[in-house]
């Protein structure tokens, strides 16, 4: 834990000229998590409101620049469930800060045990209906546009999110128990994939993981079903995937009037 005698020389330089010290101070600052606001408030006197926002702003910019310094980590994973996870762990950590208790991975862990002691069996088909009917996490209609819908941990901790946001989780969760389940991206939507007594399904997570055969999503799509058909023979890579994601972000955030934000996923789109 930060020493908090510390805070009020931190106070004072939050709003230096030079972007070195900025970089510096939001890096400190940040390395409070969760209770840098009780230590803020316990100081005497209590920052004004312009050192408040001034530490915000300094945390943030840190956690953009500390994003952009890794991102393209996670293309040096061996597999793309491996790069899948570690995609959307950077994310969390840029939205939750480095210093919040728990990561993606223990989240995703968690999820697989109490799946195999609430279960037991393992296949596709009960893993969506525990994920997505048992818990349950839920697709969330009415603040679809949340940034947090594109941040798995925070989708486990709240029970909701957005149909990719569902999918990567039942995804890397599956994977986890041994399954093999891919992704489908959709036009203007985004199934799951599996494999199950010998037939290809898609699986629609945001609607409690109904699953669907090819005549039902040939059906659903009428207008474009040869597309359909040839989509799910072709899983979605994982830099298809985070592409995806990185578009939702950008979109999320401009909602938001958080244009620095909306900024860095053009930034991490262009990342080759």
């Amino acid at each position: 834990m930060p020493n908090a005698e510390q805070l009020p020389h931190l106070l004072k330089l939050v709003d230096d000229p030079s972007h070195w010290i900025r970089e510096v101070v939001g890096k400190e600052l940040a390395s409070y998590g969760p209770r840098l606001d009780y230590e803020l408030n316990r100081l005497s006197p209590e920052p004004s409101e312009d050192q408040r926002r001034h530490v915000r702003d300094v945390i943030e910019q840190y956690h953009r620049s500390w994003l952009a310094l890794h991102w393209s980590g996670w293309k040096n994973e061996p597999d793309e469930f491996q790069q899948l996870e570690a995609a959307h762990d950077l994310i969390a950590r840029f939205q939750y800060g480095n210093a919040f208790p728990i990561r993606l991975p223990t989240l995703l862990d968690q999820l697989a045990a109490e799946y195999r002691e609430a279960c037991g069996e393992t296949s596709a088909t009960q893993l969506a209906h525990y994920l997505f009917r048992g818990l349950p996490i839920r697709g969330d209609r009415q603040t679809y546009y949340d940034p947090r819908n594109s941040n798995l941990a925070a989708c486990i901790l709240e029970r909701k999110g957005i149909p990719i946001s569902l999918c990567c989780i039942y995804m890397l969760v599956g994977r986890r128990l041994g399954l093999e389940i891919a992704g489908l991206p959709l036009p203007g939507h985004f199934l799951a994939r599996v494999t199950h007594a010998g037939q290809v399904y898609a699986v629609d997570c945001f609607d409690g993981g109904r699953f669907l055969s090819r005549h039902d999503l040939a059906a659903l799509h009428r207008p474009v079903a040869d597309s359909i058909r040839r989509l799910i023979e072709r899983p979605a890579t994982t830099a298809s995937i985070m592409e995806r994601v990185l578009h939702n972000l950008h979109r999320a955030y401009l909602r938001e009037n958080r244009e620095a934000d909306a900024m860095l996923m053009i930034e991490l789109l262009s990342d080759p």
